[in-house]
């Protein structure tokens, strides 16, 4: 399935790593892939180019944060005309950069605001932060884990799982799902 993927470290991040999990990703080849790297960050896109064709990420004017997106926000043009009242300048008119430009005016809460199937990553320069976030019911999953102080996510479990990870069951966490129905 399509998605997004990616590392984020207090290290330089492991390019091949990165690569593998793309890879677990691409299952067609008319898949696109848009990626991007830096020492601390890096992160892909896997899409069909229907929704949100253009290239990824997406930066804002002064290139201080930059958005993965995939999926699709539902009734967001009356607001997107209200961005652009308060001055923010959309270049694609698309879900990602709707998105980008409501962290920028509301923060992080603007996520409560949306309506739809997605998953996108943000990635704040100059505060060294990572936002992810998925729809509230999960139609787009996303997985994540800490491992070494190293940050693994993606839209499916395997491109983790191929990393190397070490996969250990929590016993505990086992006890409380079948007592309480919850971890």
């Amino acid at each position: 399935m399509p998605g997004i993927t990616g590392i984020a470290s207090k290290n330089m991040v492991d390019k091949q790593k990165l690569n593998k999990m793309i890879d677990s990703m691409k299952y067609e080849d008319f898949y696109h892939v848009d990626q991007y790297n830096n020492a601390h960050w890096g992160i892909a896109r896997i899409h069909t180019g229907i929704f949100n064709p253009e290239v990824q990420p997406i930066f804002n004017e002064d290139k201080s944060l930059c958005i993965f997106f995939y999926g699709k926000i539902y009734d967001y043009y009356e607001e997107m005309e209200n961005l652009e009242l308060k001055g923010f300048n959309f270049k694609f008119k698309n879900d990602a950069q709707f998105c980008l430009y409501s962290y920028m005016e509301y923060g992080s809460d603007f996520v409560k605001r949306l309506n739809g199937s997605f998953v996108f990553a943000i990635y704040d320069f100059k505060n060294k932060k990572i936002i992810i976030a998925n729809d509230r019911y999960g139609l787009r999953p996303l997985y994540y884990t800490e491992d070494d102080d190293i940050l693994l996510f993606s839209s499916e479990i395997k491109s983790i799982l191929n990393t190397g990870f070490i996969k250990e069951l929590n016993y505990e966490a086992v006890a409380n799902w079948f007592a309480f129905e919850k971890f």
